[in-house]
């Protein structure tokens, strides 16, 4: 299988994948808001302890993160070297605001075992390219059975009035349009649009 794609806007890119056999399978919407104002009230939920991110817990983003995307297309399993290189370990990652939800059900939100996580980064280059400091929100998840108690709302809406109070401009994310967890729904409540489109082709070979 070969993959590509285009921004939805760059119809001429389309056409010219179409004529090599290549076929849309895939939607990804880049979706921003401003933080400036109107930003949504910081929830809780139940039986949920949302802390910040640190080293002691990196190992269960990592878990979380493999588990909680286990259901979504073209995913795969981040090793330890990969997560370090990627995220942990980046020089874009931003650990102040980054945060993980501990369920607290069972006793001490400090035994808690992590069931969500949100995690940040900030590039500097599109700072110094658009003049606007960005928090792109690069993972959200929930693991499968914490789902439906409103914990990627509490995730979200922390780290959007972290990100305020760290003097950013905006928030952004990627999403794929298919998402089985109902994220995109999520996403809009908290305020975030969709500002763009990324079109995925395949062709087998």
């Amino acid at each position: 299988m070969l993959n590509t794609g285009h921004i939805s806007t760059n119809t001429a890119a389309g056409e010219l994948f179409s004529r090599h056999g290549f076929t849309p399978n895939r939607y990804y919407h880049g979706m921003k808001r401003e933080l400036a104002a109107g930003l949504p009230p910081i929830t809780d939920a139940k039986g949920i302890d949302i802390v910040p991110y640190s080293p002691a817990l990196d190992e269960q983003a990592r878990y979380v993160k493999n588990e909680s995307f286990k259901d979504h297309w073209a995913t795969t399993q981040r090793t330890p070297e990969q997560w370090r290189h990627e995220i942990s370990g980046s020089v874009s990652f931003r650990p102040d605001l980054s945060y993980l939800a501990l369920d607290t059900e069972s006793g001490d939100a400090a035994d808690g075992s992590a069931v969500g996580v949100i995690l940040t980064k900030y590039y500097e280059a599109d700072t110094e390219a658009s003049g606007r400091r960005d928090a792109y929100i690069a993972i959200i998840g929930t693991l499968r059975a914490a789902r439906g108690r409103g914990v990627a709302t509490a995730l979200l809406g922390t780290a959007l009035h972290a990100a305020r109070a760290a003097g950013l401009d905006t928030a952004s994310l990627g999403v794929d349009s298919q998402n089985p967890t109902g994220a995109l729904g999520i996403y809009e409540r908290a305020g975030l649009a969709v500002k763009d489109t990324w079109i995925n082709y395949s062709r087998r070979l």
